[in-house]
């Protein structure tokens, strides 16, 4: 055999195919359920605050600014402020506990495919192992309910 037909590149294609076309979906996914968690429950972003907050301002508070646009619609503005005990206040925006609320979320989705998947094939394996083997044109003896229906030789 030699080494080229071996390596296989459209095997290999598309399985890398399939791997950025699951990434893709993941974190479209999870940047969707990023958004809709951030905006029913705003205060999210303050579980961020021991990662985006300095030692001097360590509390995080989350501000939810609306406002009427042009069109007559209200806009919604979040920003994730850190504070000090005195009062001092840093805003950080929204972006950086947007970004790492999208990471951790896609962590835990991620987390739960690979464990779903993980007991699906499991739970596979055991039947695989716990089935009897099935019959074949080849075999002699044949059992069952329906073996006296078959003919017999003289």
């Amino acid at each position: 055999m030699s080494t080229f037909a071996a390596f296989r590149p459209r095997r290999l294609v598309a399985k890398v195919l399939a791997v950025v076309i699951v990434l893709a979906v993941l974190l479209g996914v999870t940047a969707l359920l990023t958004v809709i968690a951030t905006s029913v429950w705003p205060g999210e972003a303050r579980l961020t605050a021991p990662v985006v907050c300095d030692d001097a301002h360590p509390d995080g508070i989350v501000v939810v600014d609306s406002y009427g646009t042009a069109d007559g619609s209200t806009a919604y503005d979040f920003s994730l402020f850190c504070t000090s005990a005195d009062g001092d206040a840093i805003d950080h925006g929204w972006a950086s506990s947007w970004l790492l609320l999208w990471a951790v979320h896609t962590f835990l989705v991620a987390d739960a495919l690979v464990l779903t998947l993980v007991l699906v094939r499991a739970k596979h394996r055991r039947r695989a192992q716990a089935a009897p083997p099935t019959p074949t044109a080849d075999d002699d003896d044949v059992e069952g309910p329906f073996s006296t229906w078959l003919p017999t030789d003289p």
